[in-house]
Protein backbone atom coordinates (compact mmCIF):
# COMPACT_ATOMS: atom_id res chain seq x y z
CA UNK A 1 0.00 0.00 0.00
CA UNK A 2 0.87 3.69 0.04
CA UNK A 3 1.02 6.39 2.72
CA UNK A 4 -0.24 9.88 2.00
CA UNK A 5 0.74 12.61 4.49
CA UNK A 6 -2.00 14.87 5.81
CA UNK A 7 -0.53 18.10 7.25
CA UNK A 8 -2.65 21.16 8.02
CA UNK A 9 -1.67 24.24 10.07
CA UNK A 10 -4.11 26.30 12.18
CA UNK A 11 -2.39 29.60 12.92
CA UNK A 12 -5.43 30.98 14.77
CA UNK A 13 -6.39 27.68 16.36
CA UNK A 14 -9.92 26.20 16.14
CA UNK A 15 -12.80 25.37 18.41
CA UNK A 16 -13.44 22.09 16.65
CA UNK A 17 -11.78 20.04 13.90
CA UNK A 18 -13.57 17.21 12.09
CA UNK A 19 -11.90 14.87 9.59
CA UNK A 20 -13.98 12.44 7.55
CA UNK A 21 -12.18 9.47 6.00
CA UNK A 22 -14.07 7.28 3.47
CA UNK A 23 -14.77 3.87 4.97
CA UNK A 24 -13.49 2.00 1.93
CA UNK A 25 -10.36 0.37 3.23
CA UNK A 26 -8.45 3.55 4.06
CA UNK A 27 -6.72 3.78 7.44
CA UNK A 28 -5.95 7.10 9.17
CA UNK A 29 -3.30 7.95 11.77
CA UNK A 30 -4.16 11.42 13.09
CA UNK A 31 -2.38 12.34 16.35
CA UNK A 32 -4.47 14.66 18.54
CA UNK A 33 -7.78 13.61 16.93
CA UNK A 34 -10.10 11.03 18.47
CA UNK A 35 -12.09 8.52 16.42
CA UNK A 36 -15.88 8.85 16.64
CA UNK A 37 -18.86 6.87 15.43
CA UNK A 38 -19.02 6.32 11.64
CA UNK A 39 -21.49 8.49 9.73
CA UNK A 40 -23.17 8.30 6.35
CA UNK A 41 -23.55 11.29 4.06
CA UNK A 42 -24.93 11.32 0.52
CA UNK A 43 -24.80 7.55 0.35
CA UNK A 44 -21.13 7.43 1.39
CA UNK A 45 -19.99 5.95 4.70
CA UNK A 46 -17.20 7.78 6.58
CA UNK A 47 -15.12 7.25 9.66
CA UNK A 48 -14.96 10.43 11.67
CA UNK A 49 -12.06 11.96 13.66
CA UNK A 50 -12.46 14.99 15.91
CA UNK A 51 -10.27 17.40 17.88
CA UNK A 52 -11.50 20.32 20.05
CA UNK A 53 -10.13 23.57 21.48
CA UNK A 54 -7.07 23.76 19.23
CA UNK A 55 -4.60 26.48 20.34
CA UNK A 56 -3.13 29.00 17.87
CA UNK A 57 -0.33 27.49 15.81
CA UNK A 58 -1.61 23.94 16.20
CA UNK A 59 -0.73 21.57 13.33
CA UNK A 60 -2.36 18.37 12.18
CA UNK A 61 0.44 16.04 11.21
CA UNK A 62 -1.12 12.71 10.16
CA UNK A 63 -0.93 9.94 7.60
CA UNK A 64 -3.57 8.24 5.46
CA UNK A 65 -2.74 4.63 4.70
CA UNK A 66 -3.97 3.48 1.30
CA UNK A 67 -4.16 -0.30 1.02
CA UNK A 68 -2.65 -2.11 -1.91
CA UNK A 69 -4.72 -1.81 -5.06
CA UNK A 70 -4.69 -3.46 -8.44
CA UNK A 71 -6.55 -3.48 -11.70
CA UNK A 72 -7.20 -7.15 -12.34
CA UNK A 73 -10.60 -7.68 -13.93
CA UNK A 74 -9.99 -11.44 -13.89
CA UNK A 75 -10.37 -11.29 -10.09
CA UNK A 76 -13.89 -9.84 -10.37
CA UNK A 77 -16.99 -12.05 -10.32
CA UNK A 78 -20.78 -11.54 -10.30
CA UNK A 79 -22.33 -14.58 -8.60
CA UNK A 80 -25.86 -13.16 -8.65
CA UNK A 81 -28.05 -10.39 -10.02
CA UNK A 82 -31.67 -9.67 -9.03
CA UNK A 83 -34.07 -7.67 -11.19
CA UNK A 84 -37.21 -6.51 -9.34
CA UNK A 85 -39.87 -5.35 -11.81
CA UNK A 86 -43.11 -3.39 -11.44
CA UNK A 87 -45.31 -3.21 -14.53
CA UNK A 88 -48.46 -1.16 -15.09
CA UNK A 89 -50.25 0.63 -17.91
CA UNK A 90 -47.79 3.54 -17.96
CA UNK A 91 -44.30 2.23 -17.22
CA UNK A 92 -41.98 -0.64 -16.48
CA UNK A 93 -39.83 0.18 -13.42
CA UNK A 94 -36.78 -2.03 -12.83
CA UNK A 95 -34.64 -2.12 -9.68
CA UNK A 96 -31.43 -4.01 -10.34
CA UNK A 97 -29.30 -5.40 -7.53
CA UNK A 98 -25.83 -6.67 -8.42
CA UNK A 99 -23.70 -8.86 -6.16
CA UNK A 100 -19.98 -8.56 -6.95
CA UNK A 101 -17.07 -10.48 -5.49
CA UNK A 102 -13.35 -9.66 -5.57
CA UNK A 103 -11.02 -12.63 -5.28
CA UNK A 104 -7.74 -12.13 -3.43
CA UNK A 105 -6.68 -9.81 -0.62
CA UNK A 106 -6.26 -6.46 -2.34
CA UNK A 107 -8.74 -3.91 -3.67
CA UNK A 108 -9.60 -3.34 -7.29
CA UNK A 109 -9.44 0.20 -8.63
CA UNK A 110 -10.19 1.62 -12.05
CA UNK A 111 -9.91 5.07 -13.56
CA UNK A 112 -12.35 7.37 -15.37
CA UNK A 113 -10.56 6.47 -18.60
CA UNK A 114 -10.62 2.75 -17.85
CA UNK A 115 -13.43 1.85 -15.37
CA UNK A 116 -13.58 -1.63 -13.89
CA UNK A 117 -17.09 -2.28 -15.21
CA UNK A 118 -19.71 -0.55 -17.29
CA UNK A 119 -23.44 -1.33 -17.07
CA UNK A 120 -25.44 -0.11 -20.05
CA UNK A 121 -29.08 0.86 -19.52
CA UNK A 122 -31.76 -0.48 -21.89
CA UNK A 123 -32.58 1.70 -24.86
CA UNK A 124 -35.12 4.35 -23.94
CA UNK A 125 -34.62 3.91 -20.17
CA UNK A 126 -34.69 6.88 -17.82
CA UNK A 127 -32.26 6.59 -14.92
CA UNK A 128 -33.93 6.98 -11.49
CA UNK A 129 -31.06 6.70 -9.03
CA UNK A 130 -28.49 4.60 -7.17
CA UNK A 131 -28.83 2.61 -3.99
CA UNK A 132 -27.28 3.88 -0.77
CA UNK A 133 -23.62 3.02 -0.47
CA UNK A 134 -23.04 2.82 -4.22
CA UNK A 135 -20.93 5.98 -4.07
CA UNK A 136 -18.45 4.27 -1.74
CA UNK A 137 -17.73 1.77 -4.51
CA UNK A 138 -17.03 4.52 -7.01
CA UNK A 139 -20.22 3.88 -8.99
CA UNK A 140 -21.75 6.72 -10.93
CA UNK A 141 -23.41 7.74 -14.17
CA UNK A 142 -21.21 7.72 -17.24
CA UNK A 143 -21.02 10.89 -19.36
CA UNK A 144 -22.61 9.16 -22.35
CA UNK A 145 -25.18 7.12 -20.40
CA UNK A 146 -25.06 3.93 -18.41
CA UNK A 147 -23.16 3.34 -15.17
CA UNK A 148 -19.45 2.99 -14.50
CA UNK A 149 -17.76 1.17 -11.62
CA UNK A 150 -14.45 2.83 -10.73
CA UNK A 151 -13.87 1.30 -7.32
CA UNK A 152 -12.24 0.82 -5.01
CA UNK A 153 -13.91 -2.56 -4.63
CA UNK A 154 -12.75 -4.26 -1.41
CA UNK A 155 -11.85 -7.96 -1.24
CA UNK A 156 -14.86 -10.20 -0.78
CA UNK A 157 -18.50 -9.36 -1.47
CA UNK A 158 -19.98 -5.98 -2.42
CA UNK A 159 -23.54 -5.10 -3.43
CA UNK A 160 -24.99 -2.11 -5.23
CA UNK A 161 -28.21 -1.28 -7.01
CA UNK A 162 -29.83 1.19 -9.39
CA UNK A 163 -33.28 1.90 -10.82
CA UNK A 164 -34.62 2.96 -14.18
CA UNK A 165 -37.91 3.35 -15.98
CA UNK A 166 -39.02 2.13 -19.40
CA UNK A 167 -42.08 3.34 -21.31
CA UNK A 168 -45.02 1.03 -22.09
CA UNK A 169 -46.42 0.79 -25.60
CA UNK A 170 -50.15 0.59 -24.85
CA UNK A 171 -51.66 -2.86 -25.38
CA UNK A 172 -48.34 -4.13 -26.76
CA UNK A 173 -46.83 -3.88 -23.27
CA UNK A 174 -43.09 -3.50 -22.77
CA UNK A 175 -39.88 -5.35 -23.53
CA UNK A 176 -36.77 -5.55 -21.37
CA UNK A 177 -33.45 -6.52 -22.97
CA UNK A 178 -30.44 -6.85 -20.65
CA UNK A 179 -26.73 -7.53 -21.12
CA UNK A 180 -24.17 -7.62 -18.32
CA UNK A 181 -20.42 -6.90 -18.34
CA UNK A 182 -19.56 -10.06 -16.39
CA UNK A 183 -20.89 -13.60 -16.46
CA UNK A 184 -23.83 -13.73 -14.04
CA UNK A 185 -23.96 -16.99 -12.12
CA UNK A 186 -27.67 -16.73 -11.23
CA UNK A 187 -30.08 -14.16 -12.66
CA UNK A 188 -33.39 -13.73 -10.79
CA UNK A 189 -36.29 -11.92 -12.42
CA UNK A 190 -38.92 -11.01 -9.79
CA UNK A 191 -42.10 -9.45 -11.17
CA UNK A 192 -44.89 -7.98 -9.04
CA UNK A 193 -47.92 -10.02 -10.14
CA UNK A 194 -50.67 -7.58 -11.05
CA UNK A 195 -52.05 -9.66 -13.89
CA UNK A 196 -48.79 -9.87 -15.86
CA UNK A 197 -48.01 -12.25 -18.72
CA UNK A 198 -44.28 -12.90 -19.28
CA UNK A 199 -42.77 -13.89 -22.61
CA UNK A 200 -39.24 -15.28 -22.38
CA UNK A 201 -37.33 -18.37 -23.51
CA UNK A 202 -34.03 -18.07 -21.61
CA UNK A 203 -35.28 -18.05 -18.03
CA UNK A 204 -36.81 -20.94 -16.12
CA UNK A 205 -40.13 -20.73 -14.32
CA UNK A 206 -39.93 -20.92 -10.54
CA UNK A 207 -42.65 -21.07 -7.89
CA UNK A 208 -44.28 -17.67 -7.22
CA UNK A 209 -43.84 -16.29 -3.74
CA UNK A 210 -45.31 -13.67 -1.46
CA UNK A 211 -43.39 -10.80 0.11
CA UNK A 212 -45.41 -8.67 2.49
CA UNK A 213 -48.75 -8.07 0.82
CA UNK A 214 -47.53 -8.64 -2.74
CA UNK A 215 -47.16 -11.71 -4.90
CA UNK A 216 -44.20 -12.09 -7.25
CA UNK A 217 -43.63 -14.18 -10.34
CA UNK A 218 -40.15 -15.70 -10.35
CA UNK A 219 -37.96 -16.56 -13.33
CA UNK A 220 -34.38 -17.80 -13.02
CA UNK A 221 -31.44 -18.13 -15.40
CA UNK A 222 -27.98 -19.60 -14.95
CA UNK A 223 -24.58 -18.62 -16.36
CA UNK A 224 -25.62 -15.58 -18.35
CA UNK A 225 -22.65 -14.84 -20.59
CA UNK A 226 -21.39 -11.26 -21.17
CA UNK A 227 -22.15 -11.59 -24.90
CA UNK A 228 -25.72 -12.79 -24.26
CA UNK A 229 -28.86 -10.66 -24.30
CA UNK A 230 -31.74 -11.74 -22.06
CA UNK A 231 -35.05 -10.45 -23.43
CA UNK A 232 -38.38 -10.58 -21.58
CA UNK A 233 -41.75 -9.35 -22.84
CA UNK A 234 -44.39 -7.95 -20.47
CA UNK A 235 -48.10 -7.68 -21.23
CA UNK A 236 -51.35 -7.53 -19.28
CA UNK A 237 -53.66 -10.47 -18.86
CA UNK A 238 -56.79 -9.74 -20.89
CA UNK A 239 -59.57 -9.62 -18.33
CA UNK A 240 -62.18 -9.31 -21.06
CA UNK A 241 -61.10 -12.48 -22.84
CA UNK A 242 -63.85 -14.40 -20.95
CA UNK A 243 -67.16 -13.18 -19.68
CA UNK A 244 -68.13 -13.51 -16.04
CA UNK A 245 -70.26 -16.64 -16.53
CA UNK A 246 -67.60 -18.21 -18.75
CA UNK A 247 -64.97 -17.55 -16.10
CA UNK A 248 -67.25 -19.08 -13.49
CA UNK A 249 -67.75 -22.17 -15.63
CA UNK A 250 -63.98 -22.53 -16.04
CA UNK A 251 -63.39 -22.31 -12.29
CA UNK A 252 -66.16 -24.79 -11.46
CA UNK A 253 -64.94 -27.15 -14.18
CA UNK A 254 -61.44 -26.96 -12.77
CA UNK A 255 -62.76 -27.80 -9.30
CA UNK A 256 -64.75 -30.75 -10.62
CA UNK A 257 -61.78 -31.98 -12.66
CA UNK A 258 -59.59 -31.71 -9.58
CA UNK A 259 -62.02 -33.84 -7.59
CA UNK A 260 -62.19 -36.40 -10.41
CA UNK A 261 -58.43 -36.78 -10.72
CA UNK A 262 -58.07 -37.02 -6.95
CA UNK A 263 -60.54 -39.89 -6.89
CA UNK A 264 -59.60 -41.58 -10.19
CA UNK A 265 -56.43 -43.36 -8.94
CA UNK A 266 -58.55 -45.10 -6.27
CA UNK A 267 -60.87 -46.95 -8.64
CA UNK A 268 -60.91 -48.79 -11.95
CA UNK A 269 -63.50 -50.43 -14.19
CA UNK A 270 -63.88 -53.99 -15.36
CA UNK A 271 -64.12 -55.02 -19.00
CA UNK A 272 -67.88 -54.70 -19.02
CA UNK A 273 -67.61 -51.16 -17.72
CA UNK A 274 -68.77 -51.87 -14.19
CA UNK A 275 -66.85 -50.22 -11.41
CA UNK A 276 -64.75 -52.93 -9.81
CA UNK A 277 -63.45 -50.77 -6.98
CA UNK A 278 -64.21 -47.21 -5.93
CA UNK A 279 -64.28 -44.90 -2.95
CA UNK A 280 -67.47 -44.45 -0.93
CA UNK A 281 -69.61 -41.48 -2.07
CA UNK A 282 -68.82 -39.61 1.15
CA UNK A 283 -65.09 -39.76 0.40
CA UNK A 284 -65.66 -38.47 -3.13
CA UNK A 285 -67.79 -35.62 -1.76
CA UNK A 286 -65.03 -34.74 0.69
CA UNK A 287 -62.45 -34.67 -2.09
CA UNK A 288 -64.64 -32.49 -4.28
CA UNK A 289 -65.14 -30.09 -1.37
CA UNK A 290 -61.37 -29.88 -0.79
CA UNK A 291 -60.86 -29.16 -4.48
CA UNK A 292 -63.44 -26.36 -4.36
CA UNK A 293 -61.78 -24.86 -1.27
CA UNK A 294 -58.48 -24.86 -3.18
CA UNK A 295 -60.24 -23.16 -6.11
CA UNK A 296 -61.50 -20.51 -3.69
CA UNK A 297 -57.90 -19.85 -2.58
CA UNK A 298 -56.80 -19.51 -6.22
CA UNK A 299 -59.73 -17.18 -6.91
CA UNK A 300 -58.71 -14.97 -3.96
CA UNK A 301 -55.15 -14.77 -5.33
CA UNK A 302 -56.36 -13.95 -8.86
CA UNK A 303 -58.61 -11.19 -7.48
CA UNK A 304 -55.79 -9.73 -5.36
CA UNK A 305 -53.48 -9.64 -8.38
CA UNK A 306 -56.08 -8.12 -10.68
CA UNK A 307 -56.62 -11.14 -12.91
CA UNK A 308 -60.37 -11.27 -12.14
CA UNK A 309 -62.71 -8.28 -12.16
CA UNK A 310 -64.61 -7.61 -8.92
CA UNK A 311 -68.03 -8.39 -10.41
CA UNK A 312 -66.82 -11.76 -11.71
CA UNK A 313 -64.99 -12.43 -8.44
CA UNK A 314 -68.12 -11.90 -6.33
CA UNK A 315 -70.23 -14.19 -8.53
CA UNK A 316 -67.64 -16.98 -8.70
CA UNK A 317 -66.93 -16.77 -4.98
CA UNK A 318 -70.65 -17.02 -4.15
CA UNK A 319 -71.13 -20.05 -6.44
CA UNK A 320 -68.09 -21.87 -5.09
CA UNK A 321 -69.02 -21.20 -1.46
CA UNK A 322 -72.60 -22.42 -2.09
CA UNK A 323 -71.34 -25.64 -3.65
CA UNK A 324 -68.88 -26.20 -0.79
CA UNK A 325 -71.66 -25.72 1.79
CA UNK A 326 -73.95 -28.05 -0.15
CA UNK A 327 -71.26 -30.75 -0.13
CA UNK A 328 -70.73 -30.27 3.60
CA UNK A 329 -74.46 -30.81 4.22
CA UNK A 330 -74.44 -33.93 2.03
CA UNK A 331 -71.45 -35.26 3.96
CA UNK A 332 -73.22 -34.71 7.29
CA UNK A 333 -76.34 -36.46 6.04
CA UNK A 334 -74.25 -39.36 4.71
CA UNK A 335 -72.54 -39.71 8.09
CA UNK A 336 -75.89 -39.75 9.90
CA UNK A 337 -77.25 -42.34 7.47
CA UNK A 338 -74.14 -44.43 7.96
CA UNK A 339 -74.53 -44.27 11.73
CA UNK A 340 -78.15 -45.45 11.47
CA UNK A 341 -77.22 -48.23 9.06
CA UNK A 342 -74.51 -49.48 11.43
CA UNK A 343 -77.21 -50.38 14.01
CA UNK A 344 -79.44 -52.31 11.57
CA UNK A 345 -77.27 -53.64 8.77
CA UNK A 346 -75.27 -56.11 10.91
CA UNK A 347 -78.61 -57.54 12.18
CA UNK A 348 -79.83 -57.90 8.64
CA UNK A 349 -76.64 -59.69 7.69
CA UNK A 350 -76.92 -61.90 10.79
CA UNK A 351 -80.47 -62.86 9.92
CA UNK A 352 -79.48 -63.61 6.35
CA UNK A 353 -76.49 -65.63 7.52
CA UNK A 354 -78.66 -67.73 9.84
CA UNK A 355 -81.08 -68.29 7.04
CA UNK A 356 -78.30 -69.24 4.63
CA UNK A 357 -76.92 -71.75 7.11
CA UNK A 358 -80.38 -73.23 7.40
CA UNK A 359 -80.38 -73.80 3.67
CA UNK A 360 -83.00 -71.20 2.95
CA UNK A 361 -82.99 -68.64 0.19
CA UNK A 362 -83.06 -64.91 0.94
CA UNK A 363 -86.22 -63.20 -0.19
CA UNK A 364 -86.24 -59.98 -2.15
CA UNK A 365 -89.42 -58.84 -0.44
CA UNK A 366 -89.50 -56.08 2.17
CA UNK A 367 -90.20 -56.34 5.91
CA UNK A 368 -93.65 -57.82 6.32
CA UNK A 369 -93.78 -59.30 9.85
CA UNK A 370 -92.61 -59.10 13.45
CA UNK A 371 -90.91 -61.67 15.66
CA UNK A 372 -93.47 -63.29 18.03
CA UNK A 373 -90.87 -63.26 20.82
CA UNK A 374 -89.29 -59.74 20.73
CA UNK A 375 -91.62 -57.98 18.28
CA UNK A 376 -88.61 -56.97 16.17
CA UNK A 377 -89.10 -56.53 12.43
CA UNK A 378 -88.21 -59.55 10.31
CA UNK A 379 -88.32 -60.52 6.67
CA UNK A 380 -90.76 -63.15 5.54
CA UNK A 381 -87.96 -65.40 4.30
CA UNK A 382 -85.98 -65.50 7.58
CA UNK A 383 -85.83 -68.71 9.64
CA UNK A 384 -84.43 -67.02 12.78
CA UNK A 385 -84.94 -63.54 14.26
CA UNK A 386 -81.89 -61.35 13.77
CA UNK A 387 -82.44 -59.65 17.15
CA UNK A 388 -83.33 -62.42 19.63
CA UNK A 389 -82.48 -65.58 17.67
CA UNK A 390 -85.88 -67.11 18.11
CA UNK A 391 -87.06 -69.64 15.53
CA UNK A 392 -89.57 -68.01 13.25
CA UNK A 393 -92.75 -69.71 12.10
CA UNK A 394 -92.97 -70.95 8.56
CA UNK A 395 -93.59 -68.33 5.87
CA UNK A 396 -96.77 -66.54 6.57
CA UNK A 397 -96.81 -67.66 10.21
CA UNK A 398 -95.01 -64.64 11.69
CA UNK A 399 -97.00 -62.00 13.44
CA UNK A 400 -98.42 -59.49 11.05
CA UNK A 401 -96.73 -56.14 10.91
Amino acid sequence: GEEVPLRVAFPAGATRLTVLVPDSGLEADLPGADAGEPVERDGQRYRIYEARDLPPGWRLDGVIHIPQTRRDIAALREPRADLWVEFDDTALVVSEEHHLRVEGSSRLVGTPEAPLLRYELPEGARFLGLSQGAGALGIGAAPDGGLEVLGPLPPGASTFGFRYRLPVDGAAGARLARRFPLEVGVLNLLVADSGVVLDDVRLHRRRPFRSGTRHYLHREGFRIEPTETVTVGFSHLERSAFGGRTSLAIVLAAAAAGAFFLAAPLGWTSRDGALARSEPPAALQSRERESIVESLRDLEHDFETGKVAEADYQGMRSELRSRALELMREEREARRAGANASTTEPDTQLGSAKHDRAGGEQSSKGVVARCPECQGTVRDSWTYCAQCGATLPAEGGAADA
